[in-house]
């Protein structure tokens, strides 16, 4: 079931399961800010989209296939952004993350992920607030739901902080024989997580280009701030993939 939420005048509307013509006409408004947000797309949403919408057939192809790596793409009129957003599972204890596909386009906003995205919840009632700032601006939104997903990178980060002091802890003072596990397993999790990191820094680099007007020059600066927390995130995540690259020689020292 998919959500719009419509700004006219600073005012807010949300509506369920839209038709095409509905969504048409909120289109042919020029003064109207559309964000529509499909979770488990299904063919009927799909199908739904390429009436309305001028998406490229390959764009929805990388949906439905679960594109797994982050990219941007530039079209005549609007962004194609894969992003992602990242947790931490402690019963397997591993970092996972979840894909985002957004069009982005001068007056509106199309976000679909085949699984629950917390952000995306968070950001439609910052969006919504009658303290909003951004007045409805697709540019302000698709900050704040950009800067949403980085900003709860950071915890994950701090996890794996205690962890590798932990698994110092381990060598060092009490050895113990199952460390090894732990830093390789550490070391696959940093790893696949960078995967993930640093193409985004790319996307956020071609954002602030501004090739397609949909960035205002105004908002330049917040999606700087976006890209900078992008680029400590991932100096962290090479700092503990050198520390335990030390921890493994250690050990083996030992």
């Amino acid at each position: 079931m998919h959500t719009a939420v419509c700004c006219r005048n600073n005012t807010y509307t949300s509506f369920t399961d839209c038709s095409v013509a509905q969504l048409r006409a909120w289109l042919a408004e020029p003064e109207l800010t559309l964000w529509l947000d499909c979770p488990a797309p299904t063919l009927a949403d799909f199908e739904r989209i390429r009436q309305v919408f001028p998406f490229h057939a390959l764009a929805l192809e990388d949906v439905d296939h679960r594109h797994n790596r982050p990219k941007i793409e530039i079209y005549d009129q609007h962004y194609f952004v894969a992003f992602f957003a990242a947790g931490y599972n402690p019963t397997d204890d591993a970092v996972f993350v979840q894909p985002l596909y957004l069009f982005v386009g001068q007056n509106y906003l199309v976000s679909m992920h085949p699984d629950p995205i917390p952000q995306i919840a968070q950001t439609r009632t910052r969006w919504v607030s009658p303290n909003t700032a951004h007045h409805g601006k697709i540019s302000l939104l698709l900050h704040n739901l950009l800067d949403a997903i980085v900003d709860d990178y950071f915890p994950i980060i701090d996890r794996f902080a205690d962890q590798v002091e932990l698994l110092e802890d381990q060598i060092f003072t009490h050895f113990d024989e199952q460390a090894i596990h732990t830093i390789f397993k550490l070391k696959r999790n940093l790893l696949h997580w960078r995967r993930v990191l640093a193409p985004q820094r790319d996307v956020l680099n071609v954002l602030l280009r501004r090739e397609l007007n949909i960035v205002r020059s105004r908002d330049l600066t917040y999606y700087q701030d976006v890209y900078d927390h992008l680029v400590r995130v991932t100096e962290q995540v090479d700092t503990y993939r050198e520390l335990l690259s030390s921890a493994l020689d250690s050990y083996l020292s030992v």
